[in-house]
């Protein structure tokens, strides 16, 4: 998706009013009639950019929760999650190992975070970090395109 030069001329040619008799009027002179103004820019980008970012950011954070990671607690995590990502034989899940879905606490490489109830029922993915992030950049992803 090439955003970048795809954005300004489909959003000037969805705004410009539709023209009846747009066969018999000379071209347009280039110096004074602009499809595209600051005020189109500045809506675009500032307006609507800014909302997609808030929708895409909310996402990331509804799915993150819904795997067990508080919001407020991943500031700092980055460390866990690459530990995870490196070696995840590593991870100890409290108070019992073996059931990732009632852990209270994640535990790698000396870093731990706290972890709330998860909304995902599979042991194989509640909890887990790689999966977690993985489905969060991918809501992400699919909440700013559409």
């Amino acid at each position: 998706i090439d955003l970048g030069t795809d954005l300004v001329p489909a959003i000037s040619l969805a705004y410009e009013t539709k023209e009846a008799d747009i066969m018999r009027k000379p071209p347009r002179d280039s110096r004074v009639d602009r499809l595209v103004t600051r005020k189109l820019i500045s809506f675009s980008y500032g307006q609507i950019g800014i909302i997609q970012a808030m929708a895409g950011f909310y996402t990331y954070f509804v799915v993150l929760n819904d795997y067990g990671f508080r919001a407020s607690d991943l500031v700092g995590a980055s460390e866990l999650f690459f530990d995870y990502a490196d070696s995840p034989g590593d991870a100890v899940f409290f108070p019992d190992n073996d059931d990732t879905i009632g852990a209270g606490e994640l535990q790698i490489n000396g870093n731990s975070i706290p972890l709330i109830e998860c909304n995902i029922t599979d042991k194989d993915v509640c909890h887990i970090p790689d999966e977690a992030l993985a489905h969060a950049q991918g809501a992400f992803f699919v909440s700013i395109v559409i």
